[in-house]
């Protein structure tokens, strides 16, 4: 069954980058019998906030778009896309669900749950940073007396932050694709899924997704905890913060 790539272009901070990208974008795609819907044609918006234009990229499945998605070649032009603009990005499989099994995550979701929200301000920041590999930029969203908690290993300092993202973050080509973003009580949880070049031979099969908890003062991040979460008999299907 075909599979959709929609590429939805929320903002663009430099059309010189974002022209970069896409007169590279062509040779990655090949091999991977693209078909090209939706090219930044014209149109019309009905709801929402603003956006800037619609690209949509059908493949034959889902596992060949994120393929190509996670190829070296993709991954080596992307931060052209992410240094020129902001998207929000989705592979959609084709055809329809019925109305009961229709965004399962959403099944359990209560009013009193913590409110899903904007990336915005420093984190959004890091998070940009993280994905273009730009160390300097990742240091930079940290106040001088930050701690990072990942995996259960206490990093603190901004001396040691810098040689934690070179060698783990930057070092291993390191991906952030968030999936949700949720504030609770001023802080901030960012759920993503996680790729890049690390050491991959025991974790489980399929997507790693990692819950990064946000503390920000000042413009500044003063603490971040990496939590590989795992589901709680207690909650009865709320992930909870």
């Amino acid at each position: 069954m075909p599979a959709y790539f929609v590429y939805v272009c929320q903002d663009v901070t430099d059309r010189k980058e974002l022209e970069t990208y896409w007169a590279k974008i062509g040779p990655t795609l090949e091999g991977y019998q693209p078909k090209n819907i939706v090219g930044y044609t014209p149109f019309e918006q009905l709801e929402g906030e603003k956006i800037e234009g619609v690209a949509v990229i059908e493949f034959p499945s889902f596992e060949l778009a994120k393929t190509w998605y996670d190829s070296p070649a993709y991954r080596a032009i992307r931060h052209h896309r992410m240094d020129g603009a902001k998207y929000i990005g989705v592979i959609a499989q084709g055809g329809s669900l019925p109305p009961a099994e229709r965004m399962p995550q959403t099944k359990d979701r209560r009013p009193g749950t913590p409110a899903a929200t904007k990336l915005t301000g420093v984190i959004a920041d890091h998070i940009r940073a993280v994905n273009n590999f730009d160390t300097d930029a990742i240091v930079a969203t940290f106040a001088d007396d930050a701690y990072v908690n990942d995996n259960r290993r206490e990093i603190a300092g901004i001396d040691a932050i810098r040689r934690w993202v070179d060698k783990e973050m930057v070092g291993d080509k390191v991906t952030l694709d968030v999936r949700e973003v949720v504030d609770h009580y001023g802080d901030t949880i960012v759920r993503a899924a996680y790729d890049g070049e690390y050491d991959k031979s025991k974790l489980p099969p399929g997507e790693l997704i990692m819950s990064n908890y946000f503390s920000v003062r000042d413009g500044k991040i003063v603490s971040l905890a990496v939590i590989r979460n795992q589901p709680s008999e207690y909650s009865q299907g709320n992930k909870g913060p």
